[in-house]
């Protein structure tokens, strides 16, 4: 198979000590090729920016069940949920807000207009096939909500093997779940892959002072599916389809129930030469909510979205990057009176990648983007790496990031304010990273400033009514990430601090200064596999006011892992083995002690 330019470009740039040998057709089978740091595709090991990804051999290493089991354990990443499975979840990157992170389903936005962030209890790991994590401003790249990071959940399977599964399982709580997965080739010329999921739970009882025999359940139903289609030579495409439907019940003085109702389709068109990769995607999405009958409110999302990406090589080692974006955010149907209902967002970036030798590579990107209700903004972002030794690398970057108030924030019936100012950042970054024989370590420092962040604020009285405000906040923080693989045994560990502070002192609600996890697995031989799990949660406060400390926490998860056969495959998870009694936001319960039984066969 003969080389394009534009692959020459891409192994040049990101694999700069092998560039003299780029003219071989193979370069690292075994790397991770992500797509969310730069908008094209590349080696994880050569991405600059901070990021983790998790395949989905990682899912069902360690029986994930939901999107925020797969987050818990990732650098960066601290989770506050109202409970246990489906209850309201919020995700903080780097202890920025949980709007601050933009959220991406197959690298379209997912944030909800109406609250800005996204409540990520309701996306199953069933469907899931990876999830890439970008620690760091993108703003410059994806526009408005990227001032953290970026979380992309990818459920396109990537692979062209044959595969079909029959997985269930259940648990606790009276937890089942039934399901069947396809993928693979349908001609010389065509791939295709379905997913379907059903999921249902009772509950806990998660109020702390309701009945003791009031528990809160889940159920959700959901689909994935996908063809893609190789026309000609240089030209092909492909459609998505996301389906998700399902309840969450809450407490609200009171059982209530949150019905979901959402999907998402969507289609890219590919041209691509010796030099050019040009993709054209368009999607549309719909988020239906409805909760009641406490305090009964409906919230009907709707987003229509348009790129248009191209990548050119200028030669081996430069690749210069250009798109543009088009997104309309409606809200229609629901009970609230927003004074405005809809806003559109028109945008252009631009990026340059490639090296300036063999050591020093660099990454740059601006973008300006145009919107209805706040006007214009332009953001920045510069990374660039270096490598001191051949097995030891210092990077560097820093980025601007800006995001408007929500519907919410503005136009909300109660505490909202229609004059907030749009929240802009400053966020610089600095480290190392490198290997010693079977260990690989990244240590990473960060600070970002953030004027006019936009908090919720309840009043002195734990009762009180809140209300939302523009403050600042200074946020600075250490990650180190270490991995250690050797053929039967594999421990992930990292440690995290982060100190996120407002304008008038106070830490960021529910975001502990402290946090670790660790992962070990132990290989038996090819059929048996365990693994342990420990999660520390530090001390943190659960309102922005700073009035309730909720006390830290260590958890301990355990999963095992058997093939019967080539085809049977058994498994068992234990959560949180101590009981420990803890909750991550005041008066709601988090999960207690809770076991599953679950079984895959692949035909």
């Amino acid at each position: 198979m003969k080389k394009t330019l534009l692959a020459l470009a891409v192994t040049s740039v990101y694999f700069p000590s092998f560039s003299s040998i780029a003219a071989d057709d193979k370069t690292q089978a075994d790397d991770v090729m992500v797509v969310t740091a730069n908008r094209f595709e590349q080696a994880q090991a050569n991405v600059i920016t901070p990021i983790t990804v998790v395949t989905r051999d990682d899912i069902e290493l360690e029986q994930a069940k939901s999107l925020t089991d797969i987050l818990r354990n990732v650098p960066g990443v601290q989770i506050a949920q109202l409970g246990g499975r489906g209850q309201a979840s919020s995700v903080f990157l780097r202890g920025s807000e949980s709007g601050h992170t933009l959220i991406l389903l197959n690298g379209f936005k997912l944030n909800s207009a109406s609250s800005g962030g996204y409540d990520l209890s309701q996306i199953p790991a069933a469907i899931i096939d990876q999830v890439e994590v970008i620690r760091g401003p993108r703003a410059a790249m994806y526009g408005a909500d990227a001032i953290a990071g970026v979380i992309n959940i990818i459920t396109i399977p990537d692979t062209e093997d044959s595969v079909h599964q029959l997985f269930g399982g259940i648990g606790g709580d009276n937890y089942s779940q039934i399901g069947w997965r396809s993928a693979g080739r349908l001609n010389d010329k065509t791939t295709g892959y379905i997913v379907l999921n059903h999921e249902h739970t009772d509950g806990y009882n998660v109020k702390v002072g309701r009945p003791a025999d009031e528990t809160l359940g889940y159920e959700n139903k959901s689909m994935t599916a996908g063809l893609a289609h190789q026309f000609t030579e240089t030209l092909s495409g492909d459609l998505q389809l996301i389906y998700n439907n399902g309840y969450a019940e809450f407490d609200s003085t009171g059982v209530n129930t949150t019905d979901l109702n959402a999907y998402q389709y969507a289609g890219n068109l590919t041209y691509q030469n010796n030099q050019l990769k040009s993709v054209l995607s368009v999607a549309h999405s719909k988020d239906d909510t409805e909760t009641s009958p406490t305090r009964p409110a409906r919230y009907v999302t709707l987003r229509d979205s348009v790129s248009w990406i191209n990548s050119i090589a200028l030669n081996h080692q430069w690749l210069f990057n250009t798109g543009i974006d088009w997104n309309q955010d409606s809200i229609k149907g629901s009970t609230s009176n927003y004074t405005k209902d809809s806003r559109t967002n028109k945008a252009a970036f631009v990026s340059a990648h490639g090296q300036l030798n063999n050591r020093f590579q660099l990454d740059s990107s601006l973008r300006y983007d145009d919107n209805s209700s706040y006007g214009g903004e332009v953001t920045w972002n510069v990374a660039a790496s270096y490598d001191v030794l051949p097995s030891l690398k210092a990077f560097a970057a820093y980025g601007t990031g800006f995001k408007a108030p929500t519907f919410n924030d503005l136009y909300a019936e109660y505490g909202s304010d229609p004059t907030l100012k749009p929240q802009n950042a400053e966020s610089a970054q600095f480290g190392f990273k490198g290997d010693v024989a079977e260990l690989s370590w990244q240590l990473v420092g960060y600070h970002s400033v953030v004027d006019d962040m936009i908090v919720w604020y309840n009043a002195q009285d734990p009762n009180g009514a809140w209300s939302v405000h523009n403050t600042d906040a200074n946020i600075k923080g250490v990650e180190l990430n270490l991995n250690y693989d050797v053929s039967n045994f594999s421990q992930a560990f990292n440690v995290n601090y982060t100190n996120a502070k407002d304008d008038m002192g106070n830490q960021l609600a529910r975001r502990a200064e402290w946090n670790a996890n660790s992962q070990s697995t132990y290989f038996y031989n090819e059929k048996f596999n365990t693994s342990l799990l420990i999660n520390y949660i530090g001390k943190r406060y659960s309102d922005p006011s700073n009035h309730i400390e909720l006390p830290s926490v260590i958890l301990l998860n355990v999963v095992l892992n058997y093939n019967v056969t080539n085809q049977l495959e058994l498994s068992a998870k234990i959560d949180n083995i101590l009981d420990e009694d803890y909750e991550m936001a005041d008066t709601y319960r988090a999960q207690g002690r809770i076991g599953y039984l679950n079984a895959k066969y692949s035909f």
